[in-house]
């Protein structure tokens, strides 16, 4: 998109509510998500889809893996079925993009593995709630680095008639300029 809208408003006050004297919300999230939703798809996605084009997006486009329930790690998280009912997560799936690509670290990564990784790259910066929060960056991995991401969409595309995206992953661990070339060679064997 050309603008980041209200996903950048929603990206501001979630990972920062701590500022705001509050602890994460994925409910909000996920209303706020919803919205940003329906907005990108009158935006840029409904022509994209009419002209045939490709849709490729980030692993952000699924917000999903940082706001649905989990009895461990996120006892506050939205549930599944909630989630799928919100106007503009219907428009999404009913209108998915046709490829995701996923930067992810292992299926097996731990919160030590995700702490070492993070002082490696942080360089200092100032960490937003859910990024000081190891087990929570634990189980949102798991999600993408797993068949989670794939059930999930299949439930979706299944319940508004989306076709399932093709969803490829990256090493995390690999260099920047690698994940790059490998994006690269991917997008060129797409278009």
């Amino acid at each position: 998109p050309t603008k980041r809208s209200s996903g950048q408003v929603n990206r501001v006050l979630e990972q920062n509510r701590s500022q705001f004297g509050t602890s994460m919300n994925p409910k909000a999230a996920a209303e706020a998500h919803s919205i940003y939703r329906s907005d990108e798809f009158f935006r840029f996605r409904q022509p994209l889809r009419e002209n045939n084009k490709k849709i490729i997006r980030s692993r952000s486009e699924e917000s999903a893996c940082y706001q649905i329930y989990d009895s461990k790690y996120l006892k506050n998280g939205v549930d599944l079925n909630y989630y799928f009912q919100l106007e503009g997560h219907k428009m999404a799936f009913a209108n998915p993009p046709t490829n995701i690509f996923v930067v992810c670290g292992p299926k097996d990564w731990t919160a030590e593995d995700y702490m070492d990784l993070k002082n490696q790259r942080s360089d200092g910066r100032d960490l937003d709630d859910h990024e000081a929060n190891s087990h929570y960056q634990v189980l949102v991995n798991n999600r993408y680095a797993t068949d989670w991401l794939e059930n999930f969409y299949e439930k979706g595309c299944k319940m508004y008639g989306g076709s399932m995206p093709e969803i490829t992953r990256f090493n995390l661990y690999d260099s920047k300029e690698e994940i790059k070339k490998q994006m690269q060679s991917k997008l060129e064997t797409l278009i």
